[in-house]
Parts: C-alpha cells; sequence; structure tokens
C-alpha cells in the first residue's frame, strides 16, 4: 500500500488525509474519491462534473434477450417527482449538496422500475435515471398512440354530423 499524505494507506493507493482520502484505489480495483470505500468500480463522495458528457455502451452485440418495453406510461403515470433537500449537515462525509433538489425517491421507484435502482454496500439506495429515458421514450410513444386513435375518433363523429 502507498499512502501520499496519510501514514496508514486504507489501499493500493490513498492519496489524502485523516479518515477520508482524496483519492483511495482498493485492491479489488475499486476507486474512491472522498469515500474509504467504494462499493463500485467508481465511487464519487461529492459532486462529478464532466465537461464533454458521459457514455454508457449500448451496442447490440453486448446484449441478448432484446424485448420491447411494454406498459411504460403506466409505470412513469405512478412515478411521483419530489423537491427535497439533502440532509447534508447529518451526512458531511457525502458531500450533499446544499441546494435545492429535485428526483425521486429510490425506496418508492424500486417498487415501480426495479431496473433502475440498486442499493450500495452499505444499504443505501440509488437511481439511474438515465434508465429511465428507455420507459420514457416508450410512454411518449404509447402517449401518442392514444392521441391518435382519439383524433381519429373526432373525425369520424365530426363527418357524421
Amino acid at each position: 500500500n502507498v499512502g501520499i499524505g496519510t501514514t496508514t494507506p486504507q489501499g493500493l493507493l490513498h492519496v489524502g488525509a485523516g479518515a477520508t482520502p482524496g483519492l483511495l484505489v482498493t485492491s479489488a480495483g475499486n476507486v474512491g474519491i472522498g469515500t474509504t470505500s467504494p462499493g463500485y468500480t467508481l465511487t464519487v463522495n461529492g459532486t462529478a462534473w464532466v465537461t464533454s458528457g458521459a457514455w454508457s455502451g449500448s451496442d447490440r452485440r453486448w446484449k441478448k434477450d432484446i424485448t420491447p418495453l411494454n406498459g411504460s406510461l403506466s409505470k412513469i403515470l405512478k412515478l411521483q417527482g419530489v423537491n427535497y433537500n439533502w440532509r447534508a449537515g447529518e451526512y458531511p462525509e457525502l458531500k450533499l449538496s446544499t441546494a435545492p433538489q429535485i428526483g425521486l425517491i429510490a425506496q418508492d421507484t424500486g417498487k415501480i422500475v426495479p431496473e433502475v435502482v440498486t442499493t450500495d454496500n452499505n444499504g443505501y439506495m440509488g437511481i439511474s435515471y438515465e434508465k429511465l429515458v428507455p420507459v420514457l421514450i416508450e410512454a411518449v410513444k404509447e402517449q401518442q398512440n392514444e392521441i391518435e386513435e382519439l383524433k381519429s375518433k373526432i373525425m369520424k363523429l365530426e363527418k357524421e354530423d
């Protein structure tokens, strides 16, 4: 283990001081920024900023058992968007923002769209908001089909008059 700014490195590489490192690389290959226990390949306590965007692998060659989404509109109608504030003072090690937030509650969302919710190694839940995009796309398409059917019915009724 190599420590920079610490005499007790907690991983293969530990940069920083005190209990919360600036950077920690574990023997499992996980990287933590602002955390001593990264549960994923990259765990960041605080805000991550990307100037050019982030990409998610999605090539068809990596996928199998591909099936269309169904019932997306009914799922979206059950989701509840909320305004909230982080309990930043109670969890200073997470470097939570003090600005007002909008989002979803992971526990509630997981009951409706479990594929977008995960639980970390400490039992805290998170949402992959980007995974909601396909559900939203299919919900819009379902809604558009309903609109087109209603337009057709209206046109028939107007012709009968």
